[in-house]
This record gives C-alpha cells, sequence and structure tokens, in this order.
C-alpha cells in the first residue's frame, strides 16, 4: 500500500515561499490501490439491530470472503486511549461486567449454531448417510450417550426430510446425522 515518495528540487526565495521546481529527481510512485469492501448502509442497520445490545456478528461476501459489515458490542469510545490514560477510565473499562474492549466478532468463541446445519447436510449428502427422499423422524428430542437432546420444536417435526431439516432448522435430524457421520467423517 506504501508507494513510494518522490523528491523534487524547489527553488525558495528569502522567506521560504515557493519559486517553482528546479527538477524532479525520482518521481513518487503510488501504492498499491486499497479496495475496501464494507456496505456503509449494511454496517449501519447492523449497528442499530444490536441497540447497544452485548454481541457480535461479521457479514461476509460469500463469493470474495471480504467483510461487508462487522459489530462488536457494547462499544466504548476510543478517544480514551488519544493521550494519557486516566486510571478511572481504564478501570471503568476492565471492570465492565459486558467487557467493551472484547471483539468478539473475531476474538471469541461461538458455537456456529444453525448455520452449521447446511455443512452437515451436504456432508451427509456426500457421504450417502442420508439419501434426498429418506427422512428422520423428530420427536422434539433424542438421547445420545445418555443425555437428552432437544429440538427447538417442543413436539417435534415429525418425520422429515433433508430439505425439510435446512428449512426447518430441525435439531434432532442434525444430531442423528452427526452421529451417523461420526468426528471424522465431520471434520
Amino acid at each position: 500500500l506504501r508507494g513510494r515518495p518522490g523528491i523534487t528540487l524547489d527553488e525558495v526565495d528569502a522567506r521560504g515561499r515557493s519559486l517553482g521546481t528546479v527538477a524532479v529527481q525520482r518521481p513518487p510512485r503510488a501504492g498499491r490501490a486499497l479496495r475496501v469492501t464494507l456496505d456503509g448502509q449494511m454496517q449501519r442497520d447492523l449497528y442499530e439491530c444490536f441497540a447497544g445490545r452485548s454481541g457480535g456478528a461479521i457479514f461476509l461476501d460469500p463469493i470474495s470472503g471480504g467483510v461487508r459489515a462487522l459489530y462488536s458490542g457494547p462499544t466504548y469510545d476510543p478517544n480514551v486511549f488519544a493521550g494519557r490514560l486516566r486510571a478511572a477510565d481504564w478501570t471503568a473499562l476492565i471492570g465492565n461486567p459486558l467487557k467493551p474492549l472484547q471483539n468478539r466478532p473475531i476474538s471469541s468463541a461461538y458455537p456456529p449454531g444453525s448455520t452449521f446445519k447446511v455443512m452437515m447436510a451436504c456432508a451427509a449428502l456426500e457421504e450417502g448417510v442420508i439419501h434426498p427422499g429418506e427422512t428422520i423422524f423428530c420427536g422434539g428430542s433424542k438421547n445420545f450417550y445418555g443425555r437428552d437432546y432437544k429440538c427447538h420444536k417442543k413436539g417435534g417435526h415429525g418425520s422429515v426430510g433433508i430439505a425439510d431439516a435446512v428449512t426447518r432448522s430441525c435439531n434432532v435430524f442434525f444430531y442423528t446425522v452427526g452421529q451417523e457421520l461420526g468426528i471424522d467423517r465431520i471434520a
């Protein structure tokens, strides 16, 4: 990005006013262009959606991988770091239970939630664990290794195929598929 500055020889009068350029010893070279992928309106909308609540979000362009919008909250005034940092400001920041200094989108570990279900569906189809016409019964929960895992729909979804499981976000379907795939094939 940096480029290279040029060098010119300018003639000046006794007061330092330029009288013109005498010679260009080395022309400047422009740096590489910086392409910003942020979408201003999307960023504003994301900020408004959180409305001061704690959390983090990243919206990525699925083709280029560019960051379209990013939010980490609660926010704080970065001007407290300009100049001398007062002890009271530092104490307020590090003592805040909402941890405003934590950059949630890039420094926190959040479970992927339902977004991972699409990956699981693709893996299950690719590995032949389930076929497009096959269904799995969701009764609202299923026991794995001695523990009940619940679906978000209390009464269950009934028999669901892969397309319905994705659109309805059926937890039991994907728990079952995940167990069939096993950790090695998931990885």
